[in-house]
Formats: C-alpha cells, structure tokens, sequence
C-alpha cells in the first residue's frame, strides 16, 4: 500500500502538504522529483525491500516513474542491478509499452514520465489499486487518492450529479466517472498519455474478462487448481511478514489453507445471523493456522455518525457495503502486527457466488433466505428487469439530485449484452476492490486480493459464463477447490458474505442520525419527507448510504 502524486504542465508546484494527505498509505518513507514540467511525489509502505533501495520515485534509461502497488514476479524478471519491483516495472514500461505488462503478475497503479516529456498513467488489469486523474489543455494532475488530488486543481470542481445518481441507486458508480465534474478514475486495463500538446490518449491495453467458449472440464480443474496454489503462493510475496483474513467462507478459506500463516484474521458478532466463527474454526482445525478473532463493536455500542465521520477520511468513493464497520476493525487489528494481508475478494466474481445470478434467471436452488425476493419478482418475465431490481439499493428518491431515467440507462449501458456475470466482474467487483484498498490504506496495511492473479484470472475468464453457473452458484470453485478445503466448508451453501448488523446499527443509532441528517448543512440535497429513520430490513443500508454521503460532503468541504 502506497500513494502518490504526479503533477504535469502549467500547474502550481506540489508542497509536503498534499503528500501528508497519503501518509497512512504509505507510511515509511517519501520521496520527491520534480523538473521544470512535472513533479512525483510518493508515499511508501515498505514491502519490497524495506531499505533505502526501495524508495521512489525510480529512474531507467532518462525515464522517472511511481507505483502503488505489488510486483509478485519482479525476482524472475529482474536484472542484477534492480533492487525493487519498482524498478523492474519501470523498466519493462519502459522498454515495451504497456503490452510488456501481460508478463506482470500483480497489481499496479504507475505514472510515469518518458525522455520526451510525455506523461502516461497504467493501471492493471483488474483496478486492484486507485488512480485519480483530471486534465486540461496543458496540465495534469493524478493521484491515489481523490484527496490529494482535489487541492492541487486550479478550481473547485462542482460536484457531479449523474455519478451521485447512479451511486443513490446502485451504491456504485458505473462508469470511469467521480463525485467530481471532470476528475476521473483511469479504468481496469488501460494506459493514458498526456503528450505535450495536451492532447490526451486513454486505450485499453488488455480486456482479462473478455468471456471465452470453454468447458469446466477435468482437464480444466487441474489447470486450474495448479494455477489457484501458484496465485496464491505468490501473493505471499514479500520482505515482511503477512497473515490471511478468514471469513468461514469458499474463497478466503482457500487462501488460508493453501498458505497456512500462522494467524489467520476473523471478526464476528454475538448474534447467531451474523456469527460465522464455527465455520472458520473448521478451516483452521489440523493446521498450524491459529485463529485470532476480533469480536466487532455490537450494535448497541457503536456510535455510528462518528464511526462514519471517522472513516470516510479515508473513503473517495463511497461504494457498496456496511462491511466496511467490521472491516475496519479488523484491519485495525492486523495493523498490529502485519503489513500484508491476503484476502479472499474476488472469488465470487470468479466462480459466480452471487445468489442474484440464479434469481435474475428464475432460479432459486437451496437459497431459501432469499424465498421472499424471489417470489416478488415472481411476475416480472424480463431478467434484466430483475436483474436490475436486485441491485437497486432501496429509495434513490431521498436525495433531490437523483436523475432516475441516467441511473437507470447508466446500468443498463454497463450491462449492454454482456452476461451478468461479467457485470460482477467488472463493475462489483471494483466497487468491492475500492473497499479493500480504502480501509487498508486506513490503517497502513497492504490488502491482497490472492484470487486475483493474471494467470488464474485468465483460466477462469475462458470459461463459457453460463457454463460457470450451470451447475448452481459456486460449483465450479468447489472442483477446484475440493484438494484444499474441508468438505464440511466445501459443501455450505449458506454463506452471505461478512454478514454485518446493519439493521440494528441503524436502528440503534437512528436519533443521533436524524439529527444529524436534518441539522446537515447538505440538507438541501436530501428530501426528507421520504426518509424512514429506521428499518425492519436486517440488510437495508439505505440510511447507512445517506449517513456516509452526508459525511463525505462534509469531509471534502473543507479539504
């Protein structure tokens, strides 16, 4: 986990100011290059090479570049000069284009700057780590961070609407589109360059989720589960120690039983519905893996508004999920003792472990918590209708900018003919990324997506989507990961996720709420006359999405 900020053209310089805003990212050192166009400035967290020969900005043959990021296979990539994988992915970039990037296993966010002055910006493959970018007709900014970024602009920008729109109904952005009119997040897989001229060039160097035709057959499920230990064996690349997070789960029991650290990460709540403890326990039994369990601040306990005030400091998209409340703390635990964390995200977006998937499609299977929704749509006959439904995130119509008719066709242009699986992959799952890269930058730590490697990711892309679901949600992930798991945690068909309390939070909270809501000087954006200050729904994050946008308008105006 790092950060930076590139500065380019007819701009003011940048000050330590703006690299203060990125110090929990990167925490042990800083660095700065500047000449008479540009400016770097990086914040690092020592993973790679902890020492002085680590740190950024990087040089290679006149070119000057940063990145946030990992490098899993910089050592077999690497010349006998380069001590970091920095330097290594410089210097491929440099000498190749992001085409070389396809022999990179890893994640990255790079800004670079060539011999001729040219700017290019890379982000990989999967947009496992942020890059924010804004331009006009002879200067750029870019960072890892909205907040960084913001200050360095010649003008405040107005607030973006349509973007807003389609968070109030989906809580997701759907397009390369911020909170922010002309301020940008660079998308999965693509290569921006900001020539002298200003002229600005953005084309995608590699779409990895491109669907293939093939077949999950035996042959496949042994490639597969070769490729499935050599992500995760190489996600656990690194000069200091890591830990795994283990939810009870498919994707990060794998993870976990595959590296055996010897702390694997766990959080839970007293209630039974959101208690998963026996299952991860099953996971670990028999290893060398202990436990460590976080017990989360219950319902009763927690003082929402400032929670939320508190960790939107660190949110620039406010995206999916009240995950985000225990998330927190557990991140706050592994801080403790670890840099680097392996995670499980990304599995369901793999193998199709949304029980949406099934019900868009008229199917149900063993799902019976999900028997009310199903019958609900029971009448509705077009699956992209209930497909659409089933993301929707309660009444949009709380908030006066809400423009029903661009949220909807914003959707419905992202699903374009694509399956809804490939929907999961490439919108959800950035909204669930986003998630994983803000609380760990929080709190100085490096979440790894392990599922999440090129060579596997490419394997399972392959497959015929349908074909991945036709034989129920997540069958596919247990052919493959039947070597490795205990069939009791194989064979659970129950699993929701990290189930969090979000109906009794609110509901707890729900005075402290309203008036904060109704006191708020953001009030005008809000129709109040809609808004139901408590809930009957366990899982409605409805008021929990207008308390974080309140506290992110807040948090920004004043940086």
């Amino acid at each position: 986990m790092c950060g930076f900020v590139l500065a380019a053209g007819a701009l003011h310089p940048i000050s330590h100011r703006a690299l203060g805003r990125l110090r929990r990212r990167g925490p042990d050192g800083t660095g700065f290059w500047a000449s008479r166009e540009a400016v770097l400035v990086h914040a690092r967290l020592a993973v790679i090479n902890p020492s002085d020969e680590g740190l950024q900005p990087v040089e290679h043959a006149d070119w000057v570049g940063v990145f946030n990021g990992e490098v899993y296979n910089w050592l077999s990539l690497r010349r006998p000069e380069e001590r970091s994988d920095a330097a290594v992915l410089l210097r491929l970039f440099a000498e190749g284009g992001s085409d070389a990037l396809r022999d990179v296993n890893g994640f990255w966010a790079l800004a670079a700057i060539s011999p001729d002055g040219c700017v290019h910006l890379v982000r990989d493959q999967l947009g496992v780590r942020p890059l924010y970018y804004a331009h006009g007709k002879d200067w750029l900014v870019a960072a890892s961070t909205l907040r960084a970024l913001v200050p360095l602009l010649p003008e405040r920008p107005e607030l973006d609407y349509q973007a807003m729109s389609e968070w109030a109904l989906y809580q997701m952005t759907l397009s390369d589109h911020t909170f922010f009119k002309d301020v940008r997040s660079l998308a999965p897989g693509h290569h921006l360059v900001f020539p002298r001229d200003g002229a600005v060039g953005v084309h995608r160097y590699e779409d990895i989720w491109a669907p293939g035709t093939a077949t999950p057959d035996d042959a496949w499920v042994r490639d597969a589960q070769e490729k499935l230990v050599q992500a995760i064996v190489e996600a656990t690349s690194s000069d200091v120690g890591f830990t795994t997070t283990c939810s009870g789960g498919l994707d990060s029991s794998v993870v976990t039983r595959i590296v055996e650290p010897p702390l694997a990460y766990h959080a839970n709540y007293s209630s039974a519905e959101y208690n998963e403890t026996g299952w991860a326990q099953a996971v670990v039994a028999g290893t060398r893996t202990r436990l460590y369990t976080v017990n989360a601040t219950e319902p009763k306990f927690l003082d929402l508004c400032t929670r939320v005030d508190e960790l939107v400091q660190d949110q620039d998209d406010i995206t999916v999920g009240s995950v985000i409340l225990p998330l927190s703390e557990l991140f706050e635990a592994i801080s403790r003792r670890y840099k680097v964390v392996l995670l499980g995200t990304g599995g369901d977006e793999l193998f199709g472990g949304y029980v949406r998937l099934d019900i868009a499609r008229g199917k149900l299977g063993d799902q019976s918590a999900y028997r009310a929704v199903f019958d609900r749509l029971a009448g509705v006959l077009d699956p992209v209708e209930r497909y659409d439904f089933l993301h929707r995130k309660g009444n949009a119509r709380i908030f006066r900018f809400f423009d029903a008719e661009h949220a909807s066709g914003a959707f419905r242009a992202a699903l374009a003919d694509e399956h809804f699986l490939q929907f999961e992959r490439r919108h959800f799952l950035r909204a669930l990324l986003t998630i994983d890269d803000r609380i760990g930058g929080r709190y100085g730590v490096e979440g790894r997506p392990a599922l999440l490697h090129q060579t596997l990711v490419r394997h399972v892309a392959a497959l015929d989507p349908e074909k991945v679901l036709a034989g129920g949600l997540k069958s596919v992930a247990r052919k493959v990961f039947e070597p490795f798991l205990p069939a009791t945690v194989l064979n659970r068909s129950d699993k929701k996720g990290f189930p969090t309390p979000i109906g009794a939070i609110v509901n707890a909270n729900a005075a402290q709420i309203r008036e904060r809501i109704s006191s708020s000087p953001h009030r005008h954006l809000y129709d109040l006359a809609q808004v139901h200050w408590t809930t009957e729904d366990a899982y409605d994050r409805q008021l929990f999405g207008l308390l974080q946008l309140d506290a992110w308008l807040e948090s920004f105006s004043t940086t």
